[in-house]
């Protein structure tokens, strides 16, 4: 493998983007467009949610406690809190989604252009939006990898 000098990178154009990379990069951007459009979807799917998460919560405590024996303030307690907790899960959901996709669109527009018009800014900022796009999934990924292993260390520890 090469090494690289930081000059390398700046000393001129050495990539070539031929009518094959382009036209696959333009296909390339239906997908990206059509993934991000179901993006905001969910994401207002799950807004919605947070947003009917106190009459779910009211509909759903009230079938399950009324087999048992609990007061009319002791219930009010119980869906005050899972409400709020739910709302606020699924509105953080919604933004964890939302911004993911926002990103992507933003790639698929310029990237579109970048092919169509030849413009290079427009290539460059397509290729930061794709980067920014993997960086956060990658970034999400080391989190949810360090929470899965600090959850199993846990279960281990506890269970013996």
């Amino acid at each position: 493998m090469e090494n690289y000098d930081e000059n390398d990178l700046h000393a001129g154009p050495k990539l070539i983007v031929t009518e094959d990379v382009r036209s696959y990069i333009f296909e390339t951007t239906k997908w990206t467009r059509f993934m991000s459009v179901l993006g905001f979807i969910a994401a207002a799917v799950f807004a919605i949610a947070g947003f009917s998460a106190g009459a779910i919560m009211s509909a759903a405590l009230n079938a399950t406690m009324n087999s048992f024996e609990y007061g009319a303030a002791d219930r009010n307690m119980i869906q005050q809190g899972g409400t709020i907790t739910w709302m606020i899960i699924l509105f953080l959901y919604s933004l964890f989604i939302f911004y993911p996709s926002l990103v992507l669109y933003k790639y698929s527009n310029l990237a579109a252009r970048a092919v169509k018009d030849a413009d290079q800014e427009a290539f460059s900022q397509s290729a930061v939006k794709m980067k920014s796009f993997f960086k956060f999934y990658g970034i999400v990924s080391i989190i949810w990898i360090g929470v899965s292993v600090i959850s199993m260390l846990f279960v281990l520890s506890t269970s013996y």
